[in-house]
């Protein structure tokens, strides 16, 4: 019982001695990419653009009547157009 618990003993202290061991630094040579970097700074906010496909429709259809009677002169925007509200 007692060469067991110090075999145990024995195998616990590799294992730490092992982890504590720096691991090599790859420098250079083949398989190294080489990348980009930035510096990281703090920003309040960000701005993004997203873009959905799909169709607009409105949660309910109104019947409209107007008190004065007129023409639609002119329709700007066609099917599939883009705006920005």
């Amino acid at each position: 019982m007692l060469a067991l618990a110090i075999l145990g003993a024995g195998l616990l202290l590799r294992v730490f001695a092992l982890a504590e061991q720096e691991q090599p630094r790859v420098r250079g040579g083949a398989g190294v990419l080489p990348v980009a970097t930035l510096r990281v700074h703090y920003q309040d906010s960000y701005e993004t653009t997203v873009a959905f496909t799909g169709r607009v429709r409105a949660p309910a259809v109104s019947r409209l009547a107007f008190e004065q009677a007129g023409r639609v002169l002119a329709i700007s925007l066609r099917e599939g157009d883009h705006f920005s509200a």
